[in-house]
């Protein structure tokens, strides 16, 4: 599935789409904070702080993210609520 998105400059972007609508590739801090639409500032304390334990990985200087990942966090923060 192919999902056309737009950047801040206004360029359509192709980016390669699971079932649920996250990219299949790893994603920036950018690109989930559009995701979730909030600031890319959100994603980093979501990150950071172990109450919200959204899993990143560190690859050099840069944190990316796994869809499945940010999939299964969702999955656990729904459960809680139950």
């Amino acid at each position: 599935m192919t999902q056309s998105t737009e950047d801040s400059n206004m360029q359509k972007i192709n980016v390669d789409t699971d079932s649920s609508g996250l990219p299949k590739h790893l994603l920036t801090p950018q690109e989930v904070a559009k995701y979730f639409k909030v600031s890319k500032g959100t994603i980093d304390r979501w990150t950071r702080l172990k109450k919200y334990g959204l899993p990143g990985m560190k690859i050099g200087r840069k944190v990316l993210y796994q869809p499945a990942s940010i999939q299964r966090w969702l999955n656990e923060k729904e459960q809680q609520l139950n």
